[in-house]
């Protein structure tokens, strides 16, 4: 599995502490995915292993087709004015260009988003994630590199523009 580098360098811990308890949490990980952790992690003793389904009774999932970007973002737009207005939320879309268009899209119907990819320097990056983390903005247009370590309790619609890469990189983003 593909750790970040300081998560794999935790395996040494381990090593270094063969008998102290370590509690690893994840948002979802497959058989596959969950083994290779524990072997990187030399964890191969007295472990328990708790996991629970991607069904969430508090989650809704809706897939619609899309007919063309210019009507899906404003199907999207109508969305967000309509039943979430004044909320936090995130687009997932696949490119740094759907992220800028979605954004400048939601931008001219009178809806405070942002584009936020890897095209941007860590400083605007830092700046538009504060603007949204304090609610200065209402959406965050992004690529799934933005999912990584988001703790923000009032998020309440995440939409992928385009279909994700798999259930897995998808469900890791269901707050």
């Amino acid at each position: 599995h593909d750790f970040r580098r300081d998560y794999s360098q935790l395996g040494q811990l381990r090593i270094n502490y063969p008998d102290i308890n370590i509690t690893l949490l994840t948002a979802t990980a497959t058989l596959r995915v969950q083994q290779d952790i524990l072997q990187q992690l030399h964890i191969t003793r007295n472990y328990k292993l708790y996991t629970q389904s991607f069904n969430r009774s508090n989650l809704i999932y809706e897939c619609i087709q899309k007919a063309n970007s210019d009507l899906t973002l404003s199907q999207i737009s109508n969305l967000i004015k309509i039943n979430y207005q004044n909320q936090s939320g995130i687009i997932y879309c696949f490119s740094r260009a759907e992220c800028d268009r979605a954004a400048q899209y939601l931008l001219a119907s009178n809806i405070h988003a942002l584009s936020y990819h890897a095209g941007l320097n860590d400083s605007l990056r830092q700046t538009i994630h504060m603007k949204w983390i304090n609610d200065e903005c209402q959406v965050i247009c992004a690529t799934v590199a933005f999912g990584m370590g988001i703790d923000k309790s009032n998020v309440r619609f995440i939409i992928h523009f385009s279909m994700p890469q798999s259930i897995e990189v998808e469900s890791n983003f269901s707050i």
